[in-house]
């Protein structure tokens, strides 16, 4: 379970709060969905749940762990983030879902990273794109290559900031939701996909947060 207490965050001292006083529970396996305008501190919030930005007061945890104590590469194995904007440089696409593992390994790849490689691209139908160069596939075989990515880090917890806005229908049909099941989401409201709709209607519906200035 996620869960965030009393949560503040300014930039500075002499500016005015991004988030006050933000509370709010995630049970595992559901998927949560951040409201509010632009400007309303959900980026904000993802950042200070991955490490990026430190709050001015509150505490957030993960299945009773004190995420803003654990080191991060303990977090990186929970907690998973997948942006709206991907960039792969020259890896091809079997390296790059790789890269979802080097909290596992650091400076070489075992035989399970591997493993966890090859089961992520079986699940997500990515066998034909395993040697290609991810940074020349389309938009939305992009962002298929960065939920495998992610999903190889076997987190509890995945933060998603708009990750299938360009897949089209034949990719949203694809992965079948096995791979889903038992983790946590996290992503703004805007956000809204039929790729994971079979896994919200499977584990219950979709809790909404409210974000407000």
């Amino acid at each position: 379970m996620l869960k965030i207490e009393h949560l503040s965050f300014q930039y500075s001292r002499h500016s005015l709060p991004v988030l006050r006083d933000i509370s709010l529970a995630l049970p595992e396996g559901q998927i949560g969905m951040l409201l509010g305008k632009n400007g309303a501190g959900k980026t904000t919030l993802f950042k200070i749940i991955l490490g990026l930005l430190t709050p001015s007061g509150g505490r957030i945890e993960l299945d009773g762990e004190d995420i803003l104590a654990m080191p991060l590469r303990e977090r990186a194995r929970r907690i998973a983030y997948v942006p709206q904007h991907i960039h792969f440089g020259e890896l091809s696409v079997y390296d790059s879902i790789l890269m979802g593992r080097v909290s596992y390994f650091g400076l070489k790849a075992g035989a399970a990273d591997h493993n966890a490689v090859e089961e992520i691209i079986r699940e997500m139908g990515l066998e034909k794109f395993a040697d290609r160069n991810a940074e020349r596939l389309s938009g939305g075989e992009k962002q298929k290559i960065a939920i495998a990515r992610a999903l190889a880090q076997n987190p509890k917890l995945l933060v998603l900031d708009e990750p299938t806005g360009n897949l089209d229908h034949q990719l949203h049909a694809r992965p079948e939701p096995g791979p889903l099941y038992g983790r946590s989401f996290l992503f703004p409201e805007r956000w809204k996909d039929p790729l994971f709709r079979k896994r919200r209607d499977h584990n219950g519906g979709t809790d909404q947060r409210s974000l407000r200035n």
